[in-house]
Parts: C-alpha cells; sequence; structure tokens
C-alpha cells in the first residue's frame, strides 16, 4: 500500500519501505542507542500495521478556488495538506470527518480563517473505541454562535448511530492547539468508553489515551510479564494518566499507588476504578518527586513502573527514584533518546536487565520501549 501524500502530509516517515524494511530501520536505531546497556530485544511488530490510530485530528481549510477540504498541515508549515485516505488513521473516523466535510455547505458554516482570526468551524476530531465500537465527534469551531448545530447533530448521527456523543469545543485563541479549553454544548456523551486487557476506561476529548489500542495491550502484557510481580508486591505507577497502566496490574499485586500532575486525569483515573470494582488502587494529584519524598506508606516499594512523556523524567525525579530503592524498575518510554539519557542516570543505582521495544506507531519515527531495571545491591 502506498500513500498519495506521504512526502506532504508529514505523519508517516517510512511508507517508502516495505514493514519489515522499517522495522530492520527501527530496530538498529535502538541498537545504536540502547545496546550498550542491554541487548536490544526484536521489536514486537504489529499483525496488521494499518489504521490504528484511534485518535484522528483534521484541520478545516479551503482552497484558492472555494473547496472545503481536510487534513493536516504540511510538515513544518501551516499549510494544509487534503487527505481524503489515511492508512494509519481509523477508517471510521476517517468516515466521519468525510461526512462532516460534506454537511458543512448545508448548514452554511464559514470556515475559521487563521490569520483573520474568523470563521466557525476549525477542527474535526474524532476519537474511537476499538473493543466496544463506540465513537466521540467533536467539532472544534472560532465562534460561539453555530447556525442549525441542532440539525447537525441529527443528521451526523444518522448517518454514523456509532457515534456516541457530538461535542462543539470553542477555540477562539490564536494557538496551535486543536482543543480550547471551553466545551459550548455536548450532544449525548462528552466520553465513549473502550477496553483493555478487560478493564473498561472512560476517555473524553482531551484524555490521555494511547492511540494504538491493539499495540497497548502488547505493551502492557509485556510490561506486566517482564516485571514478574507477585501477589503481595508493592507498585508505584508514576505519570500513572488516567489509570491505564496502574488498573491493568491492579490484579497480580496487593496495592498499587499512582501519582499523576495532571488532576482532570486523576479524576478519571478514580472513575475508572469505580468503574472496574478495582479497590487496591490509590492515585494521587500531586508533582512526582515531591511525592515520593513524602511518601504516604511505610512499606518497601517492589517495582517502580514510569511511563513519562516524550522529555523523559526529570533528573531531580531519577535522584529520587534512587532514593526510593525499589527492588525493580519498569521504565515505559515513547522516545529512545531520553530513555538514553535517563538510564546513563541511573546506571549507578540500577542495571538494565531487559530492553524490549514494541512497535506502537508502524511508517513513523516513534517507537515504545520497555526496560526492566534491576536496583544494584550495595
Amino acid at each position: 500500500m502506498k500513500c498519495p501524500v506521504f512526502r506532504h502530509c508529514g505523519g508517516c516517515s517510512y511508507q517508502h519501505h516495505d514493514y519489515p524494511a522499517y522495522l530492520n530501520s527501527q530496530q538498529q536505531k535502538l541498537n545504536q542507542l540502547l545496546g550498550s546497556f542491554a541487548p536490544v530485544r526484536n521489536i514486537l511488530a504489529m499483525a496488521e500495521p494499518f489504521y490504528y490510530r484511534n485518535k484522528v485530528q483534521a484541520v478545516v481549510s479551503v482552497t484558492p478556488k472555494g473547496q472545503i477540504i481536510t487534513g493536516n498541515y504540511k510538515e513544518q508549515s501551516h499549510q494544509v495538506v487534503s487527505v481524503d485516505h489515511c492508512l494509519i488513521e481509523d477508517r471510521l473516523a476517517q468516515e466521519i470527518i468525510h461526512s462532516v466535510r460534506k454537511l458543512i455547505p448545508s448548514f452554511k458554516w464559514t470556515v475559521y480563517d487563521e490569520d483573520w482570526q474568523k470563521g466557525i468551524i476549525r477542527h474535526i476530531l474524532v476519537r474511537t473505541a476499538h473493543k466496544t465500537g463506540e465513537a466521540l465527534l467533536v467539532i472544534v469551531v472560532g465562534e460561539k454562535i453555530i447556525p442549525g448545530k441542532a440539525n447537525f447533530v441529527k443528521a451526523i448521527r444518522q448517518k454514523h448511530p456509532e457515534i456516541v456523543g457530538v461535542v462543539f469545543n470553542l477555540n477562539d485563541r490564536k494557538t496551535s492547539q486543536v482543543l480550547g479549553p471551553r466545551e459550548l454544548s455536548v450532544s449525548g456523551r462528552n466520553h465513549l468508553y473502550d477496553e483493555l486487557l478487560g478493564k473498561r476506561y472512560r476517555i473524553t476529548a482531551g484524555s490521555f489515551y494511547q492511540v494504538n489500542p491493539r499495540q497497548t495491550e502488547v505493551l502492557y502484557q509485556t510490561a506486566i510479564d517482564l516485571a514478574e510481580l507477585k501477589p503481595q508486591d508493592i507498585v508505584i505507577d508514576a505519570y500513572s494518566g488516567i489509570g491505564t497502566i496502574a488498573l491493568s496490574l491492579a490484579d497480580h499485586v496487593r496495592q498499587v499507588y499512582a501519582v499523576e500532575s495532571n488532576r482532570d486525569a486523576v479524576k478519571d483515573a478514580i472513575f475508572n476504578a469505580k468503574l472496574n470494582n478495582i479497590s487496591n488502587v490509590r492515585f494521587y494529584s500531586a508533582d512526582a518527586t515531591d511525592w515520593i519524598y513524602q511518601l504516604p506508606f511505610n512499606e518497601p516499594v517492589d517495582c517502580l513502573i514510569v511511563d513519562p512523556p516524550r522529555a523523559g523524567c526529570d533528573e531531580t525525579f531519577l535522584q529520587a527514584v534512587k532514593t526510593l530503592q525499589p527492588e525493580r524498575m519498569i521504565y515505559v518510554s515513547c522516545n529512545p533518546e531520553t530513555l538514553q539519557r535517563d538510564l546513563k542516570i541511573l546506571s549507578d543505582a540500577f542495571r538494565v536487565e531487559v530492553i524490549q521495544p514494541v512497535d506502537m506507531f508502524p511508517w513513523t519515527d516513534h517507537v515504545e520501549t520497555i526496560a526492566l531495571l534491576q536496583r544494584e545491591i550495595s
């Protein structure tokens, strides 16, 4: 399969390779960056590496001839590349975006102009759920008054009954961010539900949730297996987000303590724990470094799990980890460069036992890596 806009849209980096060649390129990169710590295991490939992205964002624009288009910004620019068919985005999400685009003229919605900062429709965001089949549609608008809103909702839900909710999100700021801070209205739900490893999760428009649910199950199960968790273990999950890792491993251990700085994510995590009737996970809204230095319990930590953003872990946090002295540590990284940096910082206190990559984002530059670290006996 070949993408007609591969060299323009900036989403993929390896569409000129076949899948084995792409995997080999990623493997070589990881060997160079991380091979000095431990042998890098073969990357866990995706069986069907297409149409995996469950979160799809499309910019709405108008061509010089007045045609309404949807697509992505060209790499390092604000020029919109029209995308009619993407090989990595969920098929249902793409169909919904096409339907919205066709409906825009019927409701006489103007398209947002970045230079003039005027216009109604700005972005279309669709989230889909792999296990439940639900979809959430978010229309990002630049103005508060949206003519024909109720009729639009009726039309789009009639066309796509999988849509459980339509959210109108106001973003009238000059910003590159897609979502604004305010929801004008919601028809139906403002969230959908999906499942990972038998646990159910509520996901809103702004929730952090892995974009490749099929490989996320591979990632989490691999991390759980590598950690060799025991029924009496005490585990800390740092950078815990909406609780997907903490809740996935709750059945395997005695107690999980999860810390996350984003308050909204913590609220979602607490809701998700109740949704799954899980009582042995406690969530804290706090800075992870400060929290580790003031632990709310006195027992030794058997396993620490960290899943930081692309920037990796703050050095002060890693120094706190050394003070904590967990018996073992699972580091889930979406950036091998920052993983390399952080493993160097930890090398005087921990020994890297396993490095296991997972192909979470086929055809892109990004790769997920799990590192298992064992505490050095002093």
